[in-house]
C-alpha cells in the first residue's frame, strides 16, 4: 500500500497498470476531517487513477482508533458514486 503523502501522479506514470496499486486516502482527513472531505479525497485520487488497470482505493493501511464510521462509509459511498468508468 502507499501512503497518502505519495505523489499520486508520479506513482502512476511509473507503477500504474505494471503492478497492483493499493491506498492514497489521506489518513489525516479519514481520522479528523468530516465526511465530505473524505468523499473528495476519494472523487480527487479516482480522477488520477481511473484508467489504471489494478487500483484499489483504500487508506493505505493506517485507519487509526476512533476513526468515525460515517468517514469510513464515505469511502465506499464515494467509491461507488466516483469509481466507475
Amino acid at each position: 500500500g502507499f501512503s497518502y503523502l505519495t505523489n499520486k501522479n508520479l506513482l502512476k506514470e511509473i507503477m500504474g497498470g505494471k503492478v497492483l496499486l493499493i491506498g492514497g486516502i489521506d489518513t489525516v482527513k479519514l481520522h479528523g476531517g468530516k465526511p465530505e472531505d473524505v468523499r473528495e479525497d476519494v472523487r480527487k485520487t479516482l480522477e488520477i487513477f481511473k484508467d489504471c488497470p489494478g487500483y484499489i482505493i483504500m487508506d493505505g493501511h493506517n485507519v487509526a482508533p476512533g476513526t468515525p464510521v460515517e468517514n469510513l462509509n464515505a469511502i465506499t459511498d464515494a467509491a461507488e458514486e466516483f469509481g466507475r468508468f
